[in-house]
């Protein structure tokens, strides 16, 4: 690691704001590797989690967000990279979970100019530094044009705009694949959908007996506040499509790039359009078993992962944070 995850992101020429205790951040013992880095052009602090290369190097988006802490920063991340390998399994990819974060201190705008530029170079030294471990992409606060500065420093990123030989803006296969999932579910309800598409935990112990909706089915990570809100969910017939199934599509869409075939637009709708058979096959085993679509998915991402390491790897339950996870 380049720093202690317990450092706060400063900006150049201020102080480090208080940190709390960061042993809550990173209770998430099963990640392979949590990099902290300190950016040299700009003082601030870029974080990588890597969650799991048993299917392949980890892929998964750069956020770029405001932090009230690192310790909030971290989790964030530790969060979407375990989310991020259990998309890419459940997807049936060649490919693990990663995510990173670009920790903007609270109560600043989005930089825009020179001082972006700089972060998304630090952010690419930290990617390039893990050399294929983790392959970056965006995310919430990030673009493709920003892919393009990160490639600047580094080949381990995906997403680049069509015009740069990549595949582009990846939200209308997201959007697409949540479609898919969204029919599936409709097949076994009356439904009007809650559809969360941004910012994550959005069902929470305040919300989650007052819902009137009969499906929770959307683009956000980790849709849920904690996992054990689908217990509370089925109990209220109320159908709860998972996260890393239903918005699957942009994460099936860039990993084309990385295939030896290359990126191919067709190829890539026909995988996403089958988000709704694996949808409906999560609900089918869940229906089977008794047990809730969210444990059916996790069990199908494991099975995979067990596959590719020989044995059946144990992913923790995520921890009770409410911090937002999207994208």
């Amino acid at each position: 690691m380049a720093a202690r995850p317990d450092t706060a992101p400063v900006t150049p020429h201020g102080k480090a704001p208080p940190v709390a205790d960061p042993g809550g951040a990173l209770l998430a013992i099963d990640h392979e590797e949590l990099v902290i880095r300190r950016g040299r052009r700009t003082g601030l602090y870029a974080i990588v989690a890597v969650h799991s290369t048993a299917l392949g190097p980890a892929l998964g988006g750069c956020r770029m967000w405001r932090y009230p802490s690192s310790t909030e920063a971290a989790r964030d991340a530790l969060r979407l990279s375990r989310a991020m390998t259990l998309k890419a399994a459940a997807a049936g990819l060649h490919l693990g979970g990663g995510k990173g974060v670009i920790c903007l201190p609270p109560g600043t705008r989005a930089p825009e100019g020179a001082l972006r530029r700089s972060l998304l170079l630090d952010f690419a030294d930290a990617v390039d530094a893990l050399d294929g471990s983790y392959i970056t992409a965006e995310d919430v606060g990030t673009n493709a044009r920003d892919m393009v500065t990160i490639a600047e420093h580094t080949r381990f990123v995906t997403g680049l705009p069509t015009v740069h030989g990549g595949s582009g803006d990846p939200s209308p296969h997201t959007a697409a694949g949540v479609a898919a999932a969204m029919r599936a579910c409709s097949l076994l309800a009356n439904v009007d959908v809650l559809a969360p598409c941004a910012l994550g935990g959005v069902v929470d112990e305040g919300n989650v007996d007052a819902l009137r909706c009969r499906i929770v089915c959307g683009s956000a990570n980790n849709q849920l506040a904690q996992d054990g809100l689908a217990e509370r969910l089925a109990r209220r017939d109320v159908l709860y499509a998972p996260d890393f199934i239903a918005n699957a599509g942009g994460l099936m869409n860039v990993a084309l790039e990385l295939e030896r075939d290359g990126y191919d637009r067709e190829r890539a709708g026909r995988r996403v359009a089958a988000i709704e058979e694996v949808m409906a096959g999560v609900l089918s085993r869940a229906r089977e078993r008794g047990t809730t679509p969210l444990a059916a998915a996790v069990e199908l991402a494991r099975a995979r992962l067990g596959a590719a390491a020989g044995e059946t790897p144990t992913i923790a339950a995520s921890d009770n944070g409410r911090v937002p996870q999207a994208g």
